[in-house]
């Protein structure tokens, strides 16, 4: 999960600090990063801030759709390679810890953030949690390519861990239906190669390195 940016052997020195404001016209919040920092993980800010737009002038740039937690929580990882938005000592339930993780993951993909994406889908993949709900799936949907890593855990999880006679039909699967399409497709997929082959591993246990799933499809 590391990246060739490493805090230790840079030079803070004179170092060159830029502002991300997030937040609407009369209530912005500004958070302050070094440059070489954030330019070194994301090349769509890295082209904000050095290429021939205003942000490069200004050395301001507005993370759009983005709330102040989850910008906390990027500038955060920036620092310490760690998401503590994941942390679950503060008691989440699992639904906050879905939610919150799908907040960074849709700034991580905005922004092009490649490690903080690889890192995401792993902790998430190692969550110790229930399926996430409609809201977590449908931000992921309506905000990642079809291509997404996250879009793969969260139909494994349903795929490989859901008891398909109780929950099809129930208020939870229809609402989770009704509100992101993309994702019954996908499911109906998924669903599918579990019948065929229930013991081969899903996503999300491949990609904790098994080779079987450690509860088997229902």
């Amino acid at each position: 999960m590391a990246d060739a940016f490493s805090l230790a052997n840079h030079d803070f020195a004179d170092a060159s600090i830029v502002r991300l404001e997030v937040g609407s016209a009369d209530a912005i919040k500004s958070l302050f990063v070094h440059e070489a920092v954030v330019c070194a993980v994301s090349p769509v800010l890295k082209a904000a801030f050095q290429g021939n737009f205003r942000e490069s002038q200004q050395k301001v740039c507005t993370l759009e759709d983005t709330d102040l937690a989850t910008a906390n929580a990027l500038v955060q990882w920036l620092y310490t390679r760690k998401t503590f938005c994941l942390d679950t000592k503060e008691g989440k339930d699992a639904q906050t810890y879905y939610l919150e993780t799908a907040r960074l993951y849709v700034c991580a993909c905005k922004y092009m953030i490649s490690s903080l994406i690889e890192s995401l889908e792993h902790d998430i993949a190692h969550a110790p949690y229930d399926v996430p709900y409609a809201d977590s799936v449908s931000l992921v949907y309506k905000n990642t390519p079809p291509s997404s890593g996250l879009r793969k855990i969260y139909t494994a999880c349903y795929a490989s861990h859901t008891a398909l006679d109780e929950w099809f039909g129930s208020d939870s699967c229809m609402e989770l239906f009704a509100s992101c399409p993309d994702f019954a497709a996908d499911l109906a997929i998924a669903f599918a190669r579990r019948l065929k082959d229930p013991n081969k591993a899903c996503h999300l246990h491949q990609l904790l390195g098994m080779t079987t799933c450690v509860k088997p499809f229902i």
